[in-house]
């Protein structure tokens, strides 16, 4: 059986989207709409968190690259956009349109549904 860690109180208007783990196991990623947040599992306090660009009606698949230095996600759109995953800012955007993203194991590449692309 599982027993609970932490249960996250944190009140938020918009619902949550997608979630992400750290491979230490130490940090949790969490997207609400466009706002990301970062919790430490050791402690279940808000590390930092920031506001996504682009989409006023929301991202969706936000992914944590493997590397932990950038953040993928999609919009309605066909937008994809990397941020800085300390600072939020925006690395680059491209289009892309999918509703399903995964990193390859080294986060050098990235698919977007059955399509592979290589990341710069």
């Amino acid at each position: 059986m599982f027993s609970c860690l932490h249960t996250f109180d944190e009140p938020h208007s918009e619902y949550l989207n997608s979630l992400s783990l750290s491979p230490d196991g130490i940090l949790l990623v969490g997207c609400f709409h466009n706002l990301v947040k970062v919790w430490d599992l050791t402690t279940g306090n808000t590390n930092h968190s920031f506001e996504l660009h682009g989409d006023r009606y929301g991202h969706f698949n936000t992914l944590v690259n493997p590397d932990w230095k950038s953040i993928i996600s999609n919009d309605r759109y066909g937008n994809l956009r990397t941020y800085d995953f300390w600072t939020g800012e925006e690395v680059f955007c491209f289009q892309g349109d999918s509703s399903a993203l995964a990193f390859t194991p080294d986060g050098k590449g990235i698919s977007l549904g059955l399509t592979i692309s290589q990341l710069a």
